[in-house]
């Protein structure tokens, strides 16, 4: 016996927090209630507490504007640049959490990383507008980035090594 009913998949917590990041990042966010519409647009149905939760640990904060309105904002956690925690949102966060191996061929950097995680990876380096990077393809646990040529492909992968500490 089969069960033809498709299957809902769900969206993982880290996948949620790297669309959280960008939304915050890219448009003028002034409520929770707005955010949560921006979520539901683009198919997560989150709860107001789980979006609370989601804002405190991605470190958001309400800050003005020069006009005086309150909006989110990411700001990095407070600390010394050597012991502040890195931003959910950044690259560090991402390639620390979630990456098991580099791999640099040609132009290319090869990343996997845990299940789940390739593509939030793949829209933060898109975010970070590397130098050098031409484009991202993720799967659910390999990331492809496709960089100008080859010097940019290896000073990337030396990046991520030393981020990740797997130098």
């Amino acid at each position: 016996m089969t069960d033809d009913t498709p299957s809902r998949v769900f969206p993982s917590k880290a996948t949620r927090h790297a669309v959280i990041t960008r939304l915050l990042q890219e448009n003028v966010i002034r409520s929770q209630r707005a955010l949560q519409n921006h979520l539901n647009e683009l198919g997560f149905s989150v709860t107001q507490a789980t979006l609370s939760r989601d804002l405190e640990e991605l470190c958001a904060t309400k800050i003005r504007d020069r006009d005086g309105n309150l909006h989110y904002s990411l700001v990095p956690t407070e600390g010394t640049a050597g012991n502040a925690k890195p931003l959910n949102g950044s690259l560090d966060y991402w390639v620390k959490q979630f990456l098991l191996k580099s791999t640099c061929v040609c132009n290319q950097v090869i990343l996997r990383t845990h299940p789940a995680a390739a593509s939030p990876l793949a829209s933060i380096v898109d975010k970070e507008n590397l130098e050098g990077v031409l484009g991202t393809i993720a799967g659910d646990n390999t990331l492809l980035i496709i960089c100008r040529d080859e010097a940019a492909a290896q000073a990337l992968h030396t990046l991520i090594l030393s981020i990740s500490g797997m130098e």
